[in-house]
């Protein structure tokens, strides 16, 4: 069994004549794994040893001028530690994995610390080594606290702080499509469909388990990919995809439990949305071709637009699907309720592919000359 010993080091500053460099907020994100030199490593560029050989048995830290950084490594020999380029202020933590039993001795070569920490290896027992560097002036104080044995309770609670299982996370799959998903009854789509399947802590997917479906009817078996071409009907459409897969590694908890993704099914889905167009411009259309041919048109659920009104002019339209509501506000008047100006007639106006749909045609003839100044319809459609 690995044991993990924690020598934690936190190094605060103090006093007028301490010059700081922290870098607030930076931090290490992850543990750095480090060596113990074998006599074959080479120190750093930047530090004074540069050029030679970092001695064997010896364990360097470059804690790179970070605010908190963590390392970990695997010793079952006595070994050196040397520091480089740690903040005054910063805080700093080292792993030490055992596999073996017997003890082992981490010495300082800062001789300022000039202490040595005894490291057992018995499963039992957690020894966790904390060390406070205060500079004041040129002075230096130590203290340091050794706790020795934990019963298990606690050295399981300790060791789970240290390195959190995380139950495995089952695959998933994402259904993807290159063609738009909001788009216009009657336009015929010549879409590509993509499985994506991210594996996390499960098994591979297995071959021929893909399947796509069209409103719970099956479209396509077979890979990952999907060339379907079709008329895209009025209101949803849902394309739900599945992929199978095997079971994933089995993991361990650090009391011993197993935990294993088994093998199952992946399910998502993608949803298509079509919609009348509204129809909107100047000019009175007099059949259904001039109102398609529209200036202006609006393609959503909720429809809300503005019909711009130049100076002067005096004719104007907006379409709208059957069975819609219209409210029309006049900006420039306190936004008055002017709907009630508009008269109505039906009409039949195609969609995209040509098939004609019941549409309600408002038109408005101003006064006179029209308004003296552009004007803006502020609309509503429900």
């Amino acid at each position: 069994m690995m044991l993990k010993i924690l020598l934690l080091l936190q190094m605060f500053s103090f006093g007028p004549y301490q010059s700081l460099n922290n870098k607030v907020n930076q931090k290490a994100e992850a543990p750095q794994v480090v060596t113990i030199s074998d006599g074959s490593l080479d120190y750093p560029a930047g530090m004074a040893e540069y050029g030679n050989k970092i001695p064997e048995n010896t364990l360097l830290l470059d804690c790179k001028n970070l605010e908190y950084s963590e390392f970990e490594v695997v010793a079952d020999e006595d070994f050196l530690i040397q520091i480089h380029r740690a903040n005054h202020g910063g805080r700093y933590k080292l792993f030490v994995h055992r596999t073996q039993d017997n003890e082992i001795k981490a010495s300082w070569l800062d001789p300022t610390v000039g202490r040595t920490y005894t490291i057992v290896g018995k499963p039992e027992h957690v020894e966790i080594i904390e060390v406070e560097f205060i500079r004041e002036r040129a002075r230096v104080e130590q203290k340091v606290r050794t706790y020795g044995q934990f019963t298990d309770a606690e050295y399981w609670k300790i060791l789970e702080l240290i390195n959190p299982f995380n139950p495995p996370v089952a695959p998933i799959i994402k259904l993807s499509a290159d063609s738009p998903l909001e788009v216009e009854v009657g336009t015929t789509l010549d879409t590509t469909f993509y499985i994506e399947y991210h594996q996390n802590d499960g098994g591979i997917w297995l071959p021929g388990t893909a399947n796509i479906f069209l409103n719970n009817q099956v479209l396509h078996s077979g890979n990952l990919n999907y060339q379907h071409q079709w008329v895209i009907p009025l209101g949803k459409s849902r394309f739900t995809a599945e992929l199978g897969y095997d079971k994933g590694p089995e993991w361990y908890d650090l009391e011993g439990n197993l935990h294993q993704i088994p093998s199952g099914i992946a399910f998502t889905s993608l949803s298509y949305n079509a919609y009348l167009k509204v129809f909107y411009g100047l000019g009175l259309p007099i059949n259904e071709l001039e109102i398609r041919s529209a200036t202006h048109a609006l393609l959503n659920g909720d429809f809300n637009g503005v019909l711009n009104i130049p100076k002067g002019e005096k004719q104007f339209f907006i379409a709208i699907p059957e069975g819609k509501s219209l409210k029309v506000l006049f900006r420039e008047s306190s936004n008055a309720d002017v709907t009630n100006s508009f008269s109505k007639q039906n009409m039949m106006v195609p969609d995209a592919g040509g098939n004609p749909w019941p549409y309600e045609l408002f038109t408005s003839t101003l006064a006179g000359a029209g308004y003296s100044q552009d004007a803006h319809y502020d609309f509503q459609i429900a």
